[in-house]
């Protein structure tokens, strides 16, 4: 693989991940995920993957769409279901 190729992928990589949803809203439902340990190959290597624990809230915006947004443990902790939300960027 070329730097260039590689470069491409990483840049894709890197704006297809750091997307997330923009609004504000009203939190309809908190989520939290228990970090976990799994098991991937890695061509023929077993190797442990292990995921975080997580935070997030569903939110729905004044459209009625439902989002999914993760935020720290500090901040899920600031709102409950019912609650305004915003993170657009002042």
């Amino acid at each position: 693989m070329t730097k260039a190729l590689a470069g491409i992928l990483l840049l894709a990589v890197l704006v297809l991940t750091g997307c997330g949803w923009q609004g504000a809203g009203v939190v309809v439902e908190k989520t939290h995920r228990n970090s976990y340990t799994y098991l991937t190959l890695v061509g023929k290597v077993p190797v442990m993957q292990r995921a975080p624990e997580s935070w997030g809230y569903k939110v729905r915006d004044n459209k009625g769409e439902i989002h999914d947004v993760n935020v720290n443990r500090e901040y899920w902790d600031t709102h409950g279901v019912g609650t305004s939300f915003d993170n657009r960027e002042k």
